[in-house]
């Protein structure tokens, strides 16, 4: 239990189960969430790419910079590391690996169905 107004709970770790229980009286409730991700993009990402689907207000946008933040973290390295070479399938294949997360927001985030409906 807490021990009153301004204390707060740290938890870390992907899955973790967590709960909230009712307020006893009227009172603004602040919720913050906030996510870790390796700086070092080899590692694998563990954002879920259901959370383009949430409706969520601002969550839509959160997404596409998170993916656009990989992308640019990919290209960056690609930039200075990638090896002078006439391997044309080396080259193609991190060229995707970098734009992957990119082409993945781009695939999940769909306008609504009834923006799709021709103006009257």
């Amino acid at each position: 239990m807490f021990p009153g107004a301004g204390y707060a709970l740290f938890q870390q770790g992907a899955m973790l189960v967590h709960r909230a229980n009712r307020l006893r009286r009227r009172a603004e409730r602040i919720t913050l969430v906030p996510g870790y991700v390796a700086r070092d993009v080899r590692y694998a990402d563990p954002t879920r790419d259901v959370v383009a689907h949430w409706g969520e207000p601002g969550l839509t946008a959160e997404f596409a910079r998170h993916k656009a933040w990989l992308a640019r973290a990919k290209l960056g390295g690609l930039i200075e590391k990638l090896p002078l070479t006439e391997d044309v399938e080396l080259i193609r294949r991190e060229l995707r690996w970098a734009i992957a997360d990119v082409e993945t927001a781009l695939r999940l985030i769909q306008p609504a169905a009834s923006s799709l409906a021709e103006p009257s």
